[in-house]
């Protein structure tokens, strides 16, 4: 038997080996529902506070005062109307009144221009003045010239009695003018205008303290406001929190999901790789298998069957010769010769001849077709070594199945949580105005389950076909005719 070069044997993974996957560990869904729960107590007790606070803003808000007051404010302003009509009234009088005194002022200008600033002021006096001058210049005791100058005055001083009796009547004029104007002043309701004064200060009075008391309602008002901010501020974070630990939880399952994807390629690649070594070693050994067979002479079973029918013929020759009857195990050696079954006495006595041909073919070629054959097992068992020594990959066909797997578990329907469902409402809230605002809803924590895949193992590659044996030449068998 020829020596064949011999392929290593990978070392083989123990059953009691853990997979790749079983280090990789799944984010803790319990720890996560169990944070989620604690958040979400703690999100709803401060939303119970802000909305209690809301709604003890909005109250204080809406609150408009007692009645008392809503009546005194009606009361002012109706006050404060009619309070303003009097002083429109009151201004209306007195530019009345001072139109007509300055009338009078205008008379009292014309009476000094014809009033003169020295000498008799009034009629009477000018009369006992002109008696006085007419009766110096009757009593004759004057010269020429003085009674010519007391009757140039006696005539100087008519002329002004004139203007004495227009000043007179302007006078009486002006009098009867600051008497309508009196009357004009008096015209006005000033108890009126002091009964309306009185009862406006009453009514700021009492609205004074309303007002004091709307003061320290703001100021509550303020102190609310303040709490609803604070409080405000502490959901947003609690929210913030809980929208930072479902993204961290998701995060992690989408990372385990990836690694464990991952390792399930390497797990199949490694089961492949495996699974392909162990086949070629099956093909090798076969291979071998098929060199040792082919090591051995050839047609050694031919000629012993040949070596056999000949001793066959030779001690049953006269028994053919009376009938023509073989025995099966002739029969089955003449097959495996591919010498036709005789039909007649004639061909059974041409037998020993073809079988002897045979045998003389047989040992003629041998060799040759043990050299032939031998050649065609190492070229076969070298093939065999080749292909076993190329490298392995199967990423296209790991990442192909790894897709229709994925597309399996999409198409699986998702098993509903019902366990944590109080705790996976969501909470709505709306943004409150410049006085009231609203939390942000909480959006809902997702559950879902990672489930591993089986592996899947790869298809067995089909085993080379084995070599035939050459059959020998047909040209020196002979073929009995009929």
């Amino acid at each position: 038997m020829s020596t064949t070069p011999k392929t290593s044997r990978p070392a083989t993974k123990q059953s009691g080996d853990r997979r790749p996957d079983d280090y990789i560990q799944a984010p803790n869904r319990e720890n996560f529902q169990k944070e989620m729960r604690a958040l979400r107590d703690q999100f709803d007790a401060k939303l119970k506070s802000l909305n209690e606070q809301r709604a003890k803003i909005d109250n204080m808000m809406k609150s408009k005062g007692s009645e008392e007051e809503q009546q005194l404010r009606a009361e002012f302003s109706k006050v404060l109307t009619e309070r303003k009509r009097l002083f429109q009234e009151e201004d209306r009088v007195k530019a009345e009144a001072a139109k007509i005194d300055e009338s009078a002022k205008r008379k009292i200008a014309e009476i000094k221009t014809l009033r003169p600033t020295k000498g008799p002021r009034s009629a009477k006096e000018l009369d006992s003045r002109i008696e006085q001058l007419e009766a110096e210049v009757g009593s004759g005791n004057l010269t020429v010239v003085q009674e010519q100058a007391n009757l140039k005055l006696v005539m100087t001083l008519k002329k002004m009695k004139n203007s004495y009796a227009v000043a007179d009547k302007l006078q009486q004029e002006i009098d009867d003018i600051h008497k309508k104007s009196t009357e004009v002043r008096n015209s006005f309701d000033r108890k009126a205008l002091r009964a309306i004064n009185e009862r406006r200060n009453e009514i700021q009075t009492a609205l004074d303290k309303f007002n004091a008391e709307r003061q320290t309602r703001k100021s509550s008002i303020d102190s609310s406001i303040k709490v609803r901010r604070e409080l405000q501020d502490e959901v947003k974070t609690l929210r913030d929190t809980m929208d930072k630990t479902k993204a961290d939880f998701n995060n992690a399952q989408q990372e385990f999901r990836v690694k464990l994807a991952e390792a399930r390629k390497k797990r199949d690649y490694e089961n492949r790789v495996a699974k392909a070594v162990a086949e070629d070693e099956k093909k090798i050994k076969a291979a071998e298998a098929k060199v040792a067979a082919a090591s051995e002479a050839a047609f050694s079973e031919q000629l012993a069957v040949a070596n056999n029918l000949q001793t066959y013929f030779k001690t049953q020759a006269s028994n053919l010769s009376k009938k023509m009857q073989l025995d099966l195990s002739a029969v089955e050696g003449l097959s495996l010769l591919k010498i036709s079954i005789p039909s007649s006495k004639d061909e059974v006595n041409e037998l020993p001849k073809k079988i002897q041909e045979k045998v003389e073919y047989y040992k003629e070629n041998s060799e040759r077709v043990t050299q032939e054959r031998l050649e065609r097992a190492k070229k076969e068992l070298e093939h065999v070594i080749a292909e076993s020594k190329k490298p392995k990959n199967f990423d296209e066909e790991i990442e192909k199945e790894a897709n229709n797997r994925a597309n399996k578990d999409n198409k699986k329907p998702k098993a509903k949580n019902t366990k944590d469902s109080k705790n996976t409402k969501d909470s709505k809230e709306t943004k409150e105005s410049k006085e009231s605002e609203a939390a942000k809803p909480e959006a809902k924590v997702e559950s879902e389950s990672v489930k591993a895949d089986a592996s899947t193992e790869a298809e067995t590659p089909a085993s080379e076909p084995e070599a035939s044996e050459p059959k020998p030449n047909t040209d020196v068998t002979a073929s009995a005719s009929a």
